[in-house]
């Protein structure tokens, strides 16, 4: 199998992972092409997970809004959630997305340790990318408001396989308790 197909297998499952996560909170969402305006000062978060063959990174850029809409609080309390609370969300949030990819990616016989959450405050993705890896963009709209994620993927392994099947159960959609 080809780098590119396995990175476009892995793009699949991620766009599949974010819509089903944030499906979950309840949220209406859809992949854009384009964001309609620039994202600026949002905060950021990044996640990583690896073995042997592969090392996988998430960032994602998130308005605070957002944040709001996925926090586990009732719809009332929402907007009594202070600021320093949704920043501490935050790196949970790409942690339960990290476990989602991680979770799809074993049904195709990846297996992947994850590392710690990361949080960036006044910094742009561009500045936090590492270099050698392969990464791909991707916005979606949750309810109005747009946020940007980016997969960066670095193969160590070129024969690698992850195969697609249409038989593949993609299993529950939660991702594992990880503590920090």
């Amino acid at each position: 199998m080809s780098k590119e197909s396995v990175i476009g297998e892995i793009h699949n499952l991620f766009e599949a992972a974010v819509l089903t996560m944030f499906e979950s909170f309840g949220c209406e969402i859809k992949r854009i092409l384009e964001p309609p305006y620039e994202l600026t000062d949002v905060p950021l978060a990044s996640m990583d997970a690896g073995s042997q063959d592969i090392e996988v990174m998430i960032f994602i850029s998130m308005p605070l809004p957002i944040l709001a809409l996925t926090y586990p609080s009732s719809l009332e309390r929402i907007i009594a959630i202070d600021e320093s609370t949704l920043e501490a969300w935050f790196p949970e949030l790409a942690n339960q997305l990290m476990g989602k990819l991680k979770n799809k990616l074993i049904l195709y016989g990846c297996n992947l340790q994850m590392g710690l959450p990361n949080s960036y405050f006044g910094k742009n993705l561009s500045e936090v990318l590492p270099e050698g890896y392969d990464h791909a963009t991707f916005y979606f709209d949750v309810d109005g408001e747009v946020f940007e994620t980016c997969l960066s993927i670095n193969i160590f392994n070129e024969d690698m396989v992850v195969l697609s099947s249409g038989n593949v159960d993609t299993g529950p959609d939660d991702g594992e308790l990880e503590l920090f």
